[in-house]
């Protein structure tokens, strides 16, 4: 299902019957960068890290590491690439040097593109891999005599001299002639590539990897896919056009979508899809898995809830964490989170029951695109695995850090954010040279300070002379508070005239928690200026 009816967003589900399997959801507003191929120029090279960092065009510099660099570079400038000999990077490249670059990490929060100059392009059957002589067959594809198959046929293609090659999945049971027709246009694809290079100022891009719906038609169709669902017309011809480019057979599959429903409520999916941002997810046994992404890890912790399975308690916790495993692997596949993952599986005493977990979990890792290490159980139910990241996760695409908390979940309470304040004032008035003191805070422990600490403020301006003004301002955070403070060394004396003292009930601050900025008049006022002045 290709849900591209609105220019800013494009949603791709891949379901059986009802049950979503894959997601990809690609946004106009987060610019793509992986896959893209750029003519780069070296900013700055840091030796400490032995790395560059490449300016490509975009806000931040893309950052490659020496191991990243192909050898063809360090012959530019008269280095041999011995197997014993360390290379150093600024032996071999200097600031201002160009090279031919690829993304292969997006760009996250305060870090920039990750950069390799040992380029791929990515085509239906196989992966063509230019400056580089090897050949090779994906790992997934086991079996021996497939593997044998398809090194024959690799070998019969005429590969250019400088061009290395290996075949996906997707080209399993492909015969030679589709083979060649997929290498072909990948070649071409690199020969126009290399071309622009030779003239195109830097940094600029070189090429642009695919639009999400064929990339996701490219990677993860196969023959068991009866039919493609489209919603947008122009989406609905470019995809076309593609599959009939690369794979015609499979050409009256792809088909529009004109209901007035949309396309993914119609299928059942947008439910589905919003649970992927919820972080519990329950099991049909009863039980739950509760999904915490953080820094460091995602952390994954598997719950009984009210599943009953089994005749007692290690059976019902065995048949829970089995299921849940599979759960695992697909959630971690919809949210694409990645990095390392631990998983708190339910205590189980048996040994055999804990191999099984680990089996499953291993076994529904495999159909995942993304490279996973799945760790062996501990004896505290821990499961340690990692996964590799291919995009910014859901979350973090769908989603803006929250301006309250800064994205931790919490805020402080109000009267500890009152008390601080309280504590910065009084710091700041024992002094002796302050005159007044202005406190801004969120209308709550404003409020607070004007009337559980009214007595504490009055206390402060009688022993130090001084007038302290507090001042609620919605603006702020809940947890964020500002001073502004007035020797008295500095002040006018016609305004040392005007401050009214909080002692005297002069208000500052209204009812609805906004900031009042009094007037001259109103601080030589007597009486109070407004009934919704608090003191």
């Amino acid at each position: 299902l290709i849900n591209a009816i609105h220019p800013e967003e494009c949603r791709i589900a891949i379901t059986q019957g009802k049950e979503l399997l894959e997601l990809e959801i690609e946004s106009t507003i987060g610019k793509k960068l992986k896959g893209n191929i750029y003519k780069a120029k070296i900013s700055r090279i840091e030796p400490s890290l032995q790395a560059a960092f490449m300016d490509i065009g975009t806000k931040r510099n893309g950052f490659l590491q020496i191991n990243d660099i192909h050898p063809s570079y360090f012959k530019r400038k008269g280095k041999r690439n011995q197997r014993n000999e360390r290379i150093r990077i600024q032996d071999v490249l200097s600031p201002g040097q160009e090279l031919i670059v690829q993304v292969v990490k997006e760009e996250r929060e305060l870090k920039g593109a990750t950069l390799t100059t040992y380029l791929s392009l990515p085509g239906r059957y196989l992966v063509v891999m230019p400056g580089s002589d090897r050949g090779g067959i994906s790992r997934r594809i086991v079996d021996s005599e497939q593997r044998s198959r398809l090194k024959r046929l690799s070998n019969e293609l005429e590969v250019p001299s400088g061009i290395g090659m290996i075949v996906r999945t997707a080209g399993l049971d492909r015969s030679l002639s589709e083979l060649s027709r997929d290498f072909s246009l990948q070649v071409k694809l690199w020969e126009r590539i290399l071309k622009e290079s030779q003239t195109a100022e830097s940094p600029s891009l070189l090429y642009a990897d695919s639009d999400l719906a064929t990339r996701v038609i490219r990677d993860y169709f196969t023959p068991e896919i009866r039919e493609i669902l489209i919603d947008d017309k122009a989406t609905y011809d470019r995809v076309k056009e593609f599959v009939g480019q690369v794979m015609p057979r499979y050409r009256s599959r792809v088909k529009s979508y004109s209901k007035a429903e949309p396309i993914f409520s119609s299928n059942h999916i947008d439910e589905q899809v919003a649970n992927t941002l919820k972080p519990e997810v329950k099991l049909r046994s009863g039980g739950e898995i509760v999904i915490d992404s953080l820094e460091a890890l995602v952390a994954i912790d598997v719950n009984s809830g009210k599943a009953t399975a089994g005749g007692n308690i290690e059976e019902t916790a065995y048949r829970t964490n089995l299921e849940a495993a599979e759960e695992i692997a697909r959630q971690l596949r919809l949210r694409d989170l990645g990095g390392l993952v631990v998983i708190d599986f339910i205590d189980m005493l048996d040994r055999r029951h804990r191999s099984e977990v680990e089996k499953r979990m291993k076994q529904a890792v495999e159909i995942d695109k993304a490279r996973v290490e799945v760790g062996r159980l501990s004896k505290f139910g821990l499961l340690e695995m990692s996964r590799q990241r291919l995009r910014a996760s859901l979350s973090s695409q769908s989603h803006l850090k929250c301006p309250q908390c800064l994205g931790s979940g919490k805020v402080k309470n109000h009267e500890l954010v009152a008390l601080e304040a309280l504590r910065k004032i009084q710091a700041a008035v024992i002094v002796g040279s302050v005159e007044v003191v202005k406190t801004r805070l969120a209308p709550s422990p404003a409020l607070f300070l004007l009337n559980s600490k009214k007595a504490e403020l009055a206390r402060l301006e009688s022993e130090y002379s001084c007038q302290i003004l507090i001042l609620a301002d919605s603006r702020l955070r809940p947890d964020e508070y500002e001073f502004q403070m007035e020797n008295k060394q500095l002040m006018p004396q016609e305004n040392t005239q005007a401050i009214e003292t909080l002692s005297e009930s002069k208000g500052v601050a209204d009812l609805n928690g906004n900031a009042k900025q009094l007037d001259k008049k109103q601080l030589q006022t007597k009486e109070p200026s407004s009934s919704e002045d608090i003191a």
